[in-house]
């Protein structure tokens, strides 16, 4: 069995045990050289094939590095560095025909993008996948989206293409960002308020191990738009407490096409259900941050956590 298989084993024996924790949705290396899909699309593990405990979900490939280590490729340079625009890790005809195989597979795209250079070379792969190959639900993802245009976010909207952010990022790395880039740049990074108000559907998560996976400072980031030193990151794109939690939860779900079964506190769906010691649509951001603590914690309605 190739290292592969036996990873995706671990899981579903953990799950036929009972000792899987939290629902997990599995992401399949795309890379060239690397690439698991072809194996994975052989055995019939397509996106969506599983249940609500363990599903495969999208194949990733990585199109650029990190804007704070100066890898992500951006269409300027970066601060101090003229001739430094970051890493692009793939050319565009191996992108697109990556990214338009998977597609015509039937598979779910989560790529990796956080200039607005490779964000460009992305949204233009989807694209021509979806001009060919019509799919109004897809849903392809751009994984942490992080300097995206007026322009880009546009045809992302008109594409029905979902911007993955990590507001996490901000909290951790936003002063970077304006090391590295300048204060206009810096701060205008992963605009979710306008994502939110152009109805995207954004989503957020920790891209733990990279953060931590603590939601606390990630909340705290979409309310405030600080970074852990203070800095206010483009006040504009601050969520409301009810955006930043919706975001976190109704809108991950639809990032997985899951929105039928969780997300929400409604009849019919899953009781996956979080009890903090603070109420977090009314308490100080402050106190979010710092001051806020998980009691309880239920899986399906069957307590997996409790610190009461």
């Amino acid at each position: 069995m190739s290292p592969v298989f036996a990873e995706i084993q671990a899981y579903e024996m953990a799950k036929l045990s009972g000792r899987l924790p939290v629902r997990v949705w599995l992401t399949l290396l795309g890379d060239p050289g690397v690439s698991i899909v072809e194996d994975a699309w052989r055995a019939g593990l397509l996106s969506g094939v599983g249940d609500d405990m363990l599903r495969v979900g999208g194949v990733k490939i990585f199109l650029d590095g990190s804007a704070g280590g100066r890898t992500a490729w951006m269409t300027k340079p970066y601060e101090g560095e003229p001739d430094n625009i970051g890493v692009q890790m793939l050319p565009d005809e191996t992108v697109e025909a990556v990214v338009r195989d998977c597609h015509d597979r039937g598979y779910q795209m989560v790529c990796h993008a956080i200039g607005d250079g490779a964000i460009e070379q992305l949204i233009t792969a989807y694209e021509k996948a979806l001009a060919a190959n019509p799919d109004p639900d897809r849903r392809h993802r751009i994984e942490h989206c992080g300097f995206s245009t007026p322009a880009q976010n546009a045809r992302m909207q008109a594409a029905g293409i979902l911007p993955a952010p990590q507001m996490a990022f901000i909290h951790d790395f936003g002063d970077s960002y304006i090391s590295v880039l300048g204060e206009a740049r810096g701060k205008l990074s992963y605009p979710i308020g306008t994502w939110m108000r152009m109805g995207m559907k954004p989503s957020t998560g920790s891209d733990s191990p990279v953060c931590s996976p603590n939601p606390f400072p990630n909340l705290h980031a979409m309310i405030t738009r600080q970074t852990g030193k203070g800095t206010v990151m483009e006040a504009s794109e601050r969520l409301s407490p009810e955006e930043a939690l919706q975001a976190y939860t109704e809108y991950g779900a639809w990032s997985q096409k899951a929105e039928a079964v969780k997300g929400r506190l409604v009849p019919g769906q899953w009781a996956d259900i979080a009890v903090f010691d603070n109420d977090l649509l009314t308490a100080e951001p402050e106190n979010i941050l710092s001051g806020t603590r998980c009691l309880l914690t239920l899986l399906a309605g069957r307590v997996v956590h409790d610190v009461r």
